[in-house]
């Protein structure tokens, strides 16, 4: 279809005009180029969760109950935990149950929405960047980034 337009372009105009636009649709098409695989990662990565998986993997190895912050939807987690079926169909405990749209509390070692003013030192938390994590800093607490994401566990 645009080697159509493009041939019909060349047809009803001189070939300098066409040639120009012809040149043209490729610097505008080389400028998108270079900002969808420079910039525009690094624009979107917050929507895609990055560094939530590599939070999750190394919050594995620690003990105790894991604390995800409330901008951390469920399904991400299962998605990247991957918890069995059985053992999330037995532990999950959901908000406001029975209704139309579930949205779980905990599950496994995995809890929802932490107070981080009264942060446990027996816990582990995965907080998103941007929340105040300062009575995590406050505490001792040892951090790593992942990401958009900070892993929180307490060594003593």
């Amino acid at each position: 279809l645009e080697a159509l337009g493009l041939e019909t372009i060349f047809e009803l105009t001189s070939k300098k005009i066409a040639y120009v636009i012809c040149a043209g649709y490729l610097l505008f098409f080389s400028c998108f180029e270079i900002y969808y695989f420079t910039l525009y990662p690094a624009q979107v990565n917050s929507s895609f969760s990055a560094g939530l998986e590599e939070a999750l993997d190394a919050s594995e190895n620690l003990k105790g109950t894991i604390y995800i912050s409330r901008d951390i939807l469920y399904p991400k987690v299962l998605f990247y935990a991957k918890p069995s079926p059985f053992d999330f169909s037995q532990t999950v405990n959901y908000k406001y149950y029975p209704a139309a749209y579930l949205d779980a509390i905990s599950f496994g070692r995995y809890h929802f929405n932490p107070d981080l003013h009264n942060p446990d030192i027996n816990s582990n938390y995965i907080i998103r960047i941007g929340n105040n994590v300062s009575a995590l800093r406050k505490l001792g607490f040892s951090e790593r980034k992942y990401g958009n994401y900070h892993l929180f566990y307490f060594v003593e």
